[in-house]
């Protein structure tokens, strides 16, 4: 395993290496982003990280976590996220939509212990999906 971990990242730094020396030449081929050999690097090395370390860790918990596990789990980060749905809701211009989400936040963190069980759902918060970039383009059309 140890071995195994180290071969991993040297990979990975190689990987690094590499894409550094040849995004280097990459950053003349286009002067309207002078950026873009230390964004292609970095690129790789996010690919790598994600080869050796992310995905096995998610293919892991897959593996290991029973079905209720994963539910909690995903009702936790789902209201945490209500927050801000509510806040980029504010922003595009629907009170009403933010404040239902700010209620779920309340309900889900209070009767929901900490936000593991979904209440407000059941209750008829309904849940909402907004994100910053709709929130630009309301901006961008006003």
């Amino acid at each position: 395993m140890k071995k195994m971990f180290a071969k991993s990242v040297k990979s990975v730094a190689a990987l690094a290496v590499a894409a550094a020396l040849s995004g280097g030449a990459m950053a003349a081929d286009n002067p309207k982003d002078p950026a873009e050999g230390f964004n292609r690097a970095m690129f790789a090395v996010n690919e790598g990280l994600d080869t050796v370390i992310a995905k096995p860790l998610a293919q892991g918990y897959d593996y290991v976590a029973p079905l209720p596990v994963k539910a909690v789990v995903g009702n936790f980060f789902s209201n945490i996220a209500d927050l801000m749905i509510g806040v980029n809701n504010l922003l595009q211009g629907k009170p009403g939509q933010a404040a239902n989400d700010w209620g779920r936040v309340l309900v889900n963190t209070t009767i929901g212990i900490g936000g593991t069980f979904d209440v407000a759902s059941e209750m008829g918060l309904d849940k909402h999906y907004e994100d910053f970039g709709q929130t630009m383009g309301v901006w961008g059309r006003r």
